[in-house]
């Protein structure tokens, strides 16, 4: 009898110890597989820049056709890199733009416009203008004419080809104007490309 209880025990230290194992077995290949995981997971978020190259800014463009002659004309577009806050109602941030033009039946055209805000100049005094400087170099004057609908947001340069030729190898621009109760602000702008030498 003694014989046979002293078997049993045996067997079942033996499968006890048999489970343990097994259980620590499977522990540790669980432990295993989660840390395999979680190195796959962090290399994967790993990215070179070769991957993710840095954006280049430059002039956008777009297009638009003339249903009346088929004529296409072409708009590149530059918005300043800072903004100004204007007191009420032109709140928020206004950002200028710059717009090079070229339509069929007007030629080549730029624009200055701002999103929020009243330029001013008279050609009456003389203050009809906007001081501007391309990379670094001499400020120089361009003068400017009001559209023809009255809109205080937008002007035209005069001597266009002067400007837009010197934007055909400017990376930085600033730009200074006066506005309506607001005085003096100054409009930043930095490109990668320039503006393409061949516009159409």
């Amino acid at each position: 009898m003694k014989k046979f209880l002293l078997a049993v025990l045996c067997v079942i230290f033996v499968l006890v110890c048999i489970g343990t194992c097994g259980s620590l077995m499977s522990s540790n290949s669980v432990n295993s597989s989660v840390d395999s995981d979680t190195v796959a997971v962090d290399t994967s978020t790993l990215m070179t820049e070769d991957q993710h190259p840095t954006t280049k800014k430059s002039w956008d463009l777009s297009t638009s056709q003339d249903d009346m002659d088929d004529s296409k004309s072409y708009w590149y577009s530059l918005q300043s890199d800072n903004y100004a806050n204007f007191d009420f109602p032109y709140e928020a941030n206004s950002y200028l733009t710059i717009t090079v033009r070229w339509m069929k039946k007007y030629g080549y055209d730029v624009l200055l416009e701002i999103t929020k805000g009243q330029m001013v100049g008279n050609e009456y005094n003389g203050t009809n203008y906007v001081r501007v400087r391309f990379d670094g170099g001499k400020v120089q004057k361009f003068y400017y004419n009001e559209p023809n609908d009255g809109s205080s947001n937008l002007v035209f340069l005069k001597k266009a080809h002067t400007f837009i030729e010197k934007c055909k190898s400017a990376k930085d621009i600033i730009i200074e104007q006066e506005f309506y109760q607001e005085g003096v602000h100054q409009f930043k702008f930095h490109v990668d490309e320039p503006l393409p030498k061949k516009l159409k």
